[in-house]
């Protein structure tokens, strides 16, 4: 994670932050000579070589789509997945770093960068950042601190957030039937697409949302929209199982991995099917909090009783 230093970290971390930041600061020393440089050349902005040239600058994670538009007078548009393990200050940092790269890259046609993370439906942030800011930066005027304090990630609806990626990614919108609330359908599908790369069961989740989409031709788009808002809230749910059952797996139980295991993907099972397993999931919070005490025998007779109960 990128964090400022002095804020009460490790003596270690805070000198990493340092580098970091120092790093940041060299870039924008070195890369902006001038910045603006007006050349009177013009050049029309590819969007390939944009994306090239943020790779070849090492700002994303290789594993997180990048995707680049010219959406507006001397503005362009960043389309980028967000790494699971990015806080918001991290977006702001990357942001700022896109930024430079293209302003760099193209001085005489941008003046305004916006970079909009995506991870979810509902959990789309845009940051802007103009020619000014990163200006500022170099003159001193701002402070590394300021300058990102200056930087608001601002939370995108799901309308919102498909103007974003579809001025982007034309092609964004295929997979989903034209037709109302199509930008909220297509976060909806790539959710369960994400869940599904991580190997949860999301065939209900799939059915529910064909379903969903027969509903389109239809003039019942209050159904339409009650049936959406339910089907997020299961993938919500097997947002947290997913993450339980990672815990699960890595940290509870040593030797005895396999049984939590597969009791964790009985309980993401069962929650894709619509199924409240809030009173299971209390009883795998009780078999952590027995082991973490130290009473393992007692952990493990819980653990038995709630595989039996799940017919495991």
């Amino acid at each position: 994670m990128r964090q400022l230093a002095g804020e009460g970290k490790s003596p270690s971390k805070a000198v990493s932050d340092q580098v970091s930041l120092l790093a940041l600061a060299l870039i924008f020393t070195v890369g902006f000579p001038g910045l603006p440089v007006f050349s009177g050349e013009y050049r029309a902005i590819n969007p390939n070589e944009a994306v090239n040239k943020i790779r070849e600058a090492k700002i994303i994670n290789p594993q997180c789509s990048v995707k680049v538009a010219f959406t507006g007078k001397e503005e362009a548009t960043v389309v980028i997945q967000r790494d699971p393990k990015a806080s918001d200050e991290d977006c702001k940092i990357d942001a700022v770093l896109v930024a430079r790269t293209l302003m760099d890259k193209y001085p005489n046609q941008l003046m305004r960068v916006k970079s909009v993370f995506t991870k979810s439906p509902g959990e789309c942030g845009q940051a802007t950042v103009t020619a000014g800011d990163i200006r500022s930066f170099r003159n001193g005027q701002l402070d590394k601190r300021s300058l990102l304090d200056s930087i608001e990630l601002v939370h995108l609806g799901p309308l919102e957030a498909m103007k974003a990626v579809s001025s982007a990614d034309p092609g964004a919108t295929a997979g989903v039937v034209p037709g109302p609330l199509q930008p909220w359908r297509l976060l909806t599908l790539e959710h369960i697409n994400k869940l599904a790369a991580l190997g949860v069961n999301v065939r209900t989740c799939l059915d529910e949302f064909n379903q969903i989409e027969g509903l389109v031709p239809t003039s019942q788009q209050k159904e339409l929209r009650r049936r959406l808002v339910r089907l997020n809230g299961q993938l919500r749910e097997q947002d947290e199982m997913t993450v339980e059952a990672k815990q699960t797996r890595f940290a509870l139980f040593g030797n005895r991995r396999k049984p939590m295991v597969m009791i964790t993907e009985r309980l993401q099972e069962m929650a894709s099917q619509g199924k409240d397993v809030s009173p299971y999931t209390d009883k795998v919070k009780e078999i952590e909090r027995l082991k973490s005490d130290g009473r393992t025998q007692e952990a493990k007779r819980l653990m038995n009783e709630l595989s039996q109960s799940l017919g495991i």
